[in-house]
């Protein structure tokens, strides 16, 4: 639905034909028979980053919820763990991975570069997110850590 609508849209000059990107090489036939993998939003790094994000930010929306109740003890406990476990590094972890994504979406939009280079600056920023996904994953899982402000 949203495809046929951006096609009105053009079609009738509301929105001008934005210069796509070149197809990834896992659009052509006889290629994906190889089983190609070209970075993407949907990586399974970035699905389980946002998974395992979700749980962490149920805590900052309890925070909320404690508050608005008055119960300021419990919320100072959760805040605590949240601080002993050094959580908020997942909100810095999230946030790029959301501005790479604002940066690919101007890439796509602008007419300043050709197809092939579109093509070539998304996959980078797309495997840019990738690499922060797995960063914030590996630092969930204790594989990695955070130097801590001091």
């Amino acid at each position: 639905m949203v495809r046929e609508l951006d096609k009105n849209l053009i079609k009738h000059g509301v929105v001008k034909d934005p210069i796509k990107p070149t197809d990834n090489l896992t659009g052509i036939p006889f290629i994906r028979a190889f089983d190609l993998r070209d970075p993407s939003g949907q990586s399974e790094y970035i699905m389980d980053f946002y998974r395992e994000f979700d749980k962490i930010n149920k805590k900052f929306q309890s925070i909320s919820a404690l508050e608005k109740r008055g119960d300021f003890d419990e919320a100072i406990k959760i805040r605590q763990e949240i601080k002993d476990k050094n959580e908020l590094y997942l909100i810095s972890v999230r946030d790029a991975i959301k501005e790479l994504n604002s940066v690919i979406r101007t890439i796509y939009n602008t007419k300043e570069y050709s197809p092939d280079e579109k093509r070539e600056l998304i996959d980078i920023h797309y495997l840019l997110m990738i690499k922060s996904a797995k960063r914030g994953l590996d630092y969930i899982n204790n594989k990695v850590e955070v130097e801590q402000e001091k």
